[in-house]
């Protein structure tokens, strides 16, 4: 990623994908390179005024994002930014983790030229009035709610592409959301290589040998799409009966496999 690029200069008004996912890994590697010294700079307040609240329906409710728009005379590109796993909102903050990197690369690919949405999932922020309780909660709810973003740019006549990044359990999400809409490319930050049930394998042994083997036999039942009633009480927060639906809907896919089925172009 922080391989130097020729000098070439490149014009984002052009719907050139390949000019694109260049300049988009350009912006990604600055970005990465100047990230300590941006949250001291007054870049931010430098930015012209072109900020707005932007939203779409889900079928439990209203999902709440964050347009970022270039000041532009032509259609534009347009990112839209999915958030990892766990109560992360759509400037990549939790309740205990304020680092604001889907905020801050927003505005970076602002500077460029390029527009962004980022967007709370469903119960966080803004979109807390579209939760579903967690017995209810699949993944694939918030793969289509991916989807619906995507839909509603491209529906957009301000964007002439739409390109998704998705970071972490993001990733995953985006890359099948992609799939389904035809997006015109896909970025994947920090997003897993393996299945879930996988990872969640390679953690416990990292942590407990002992306690990933007595884990071993629930994540093969639930990877198998079975519930399972017996389980170390010690990770009764990973295997409790209310989240079960939810992580044999997550264990079903394989990053290798859906990533293998974009035929848009994609930068890891």
């Amino acid at each position: 990623v922080n391989r130097p690029f020729d000098s070439e200069r490149i014009d984002m008004r052009k719907p050139s994908a390949k000019s694109f996912v260049r300049l988009t890994l350009a912006t990604l590697s600055g970005l990465a390179l100047a990230y300590g010294a941006f949250l001291q700079s007054s870049f931010a307040s430098q930015m012209p005024k072109t900020q707005s609240n932007i939203y779409v329906e889900a079928p439990t409710g209203r999902l709440s994002g964050t347009l970022e728009l270039p000041e532009a005379t032509q259609a534009l590109p347009v990112v839209l930014l999915i958030a990892g796993s766990g109560p992360t909102d759509r400037d990549g903050n939790q309740v205990m983790m304020k680092n604001n990197a889907l905020k801050h690369l927003a505005l970076g690919l602002k500077a460029k030229g390029i527009a962004s949405v980022r967007y709370d999932k469903r119960g966080i922020g803004e979109s807390k009035a579209a939760a579903t309780s967690e017995q209810d909660m699949r993944f694939d709810h918030l793969v289509s709610d991916a989807e619906a973003w995507i839909q509603h740019l491209q529906a957009d006549p301000r964007f002439d592409r739409v390109v998704v990044i998705g970071h972490s359990e993001g990733s995953l999400i985006g890359m099948i959301a992609a799939q389904h809409t035809q997006a015109q490319g896909f970025i994947s930050i920090a997003g897993a290589g393996l299945p879930a049930a996988q990872i969640i394998d390679r953690q416990l042994q990292a942590q407990s040998p002992a306690l990933a083997q007595k884990a071993a036999e629930p994540l093969a039942q639930l990877v198998q799409g079975h519930t399972v009633k017996t389980y170390p009480m010690s990770l009764n927060s990973l295997f409790r009966a209310s989240v079960q639906p939810y992580l044999i809907s997550w264990f079903k896919y394989d990053p290798r496999e859906e990533i293998a089925k974009l035929q848009q172009p994609v930068l890891i």
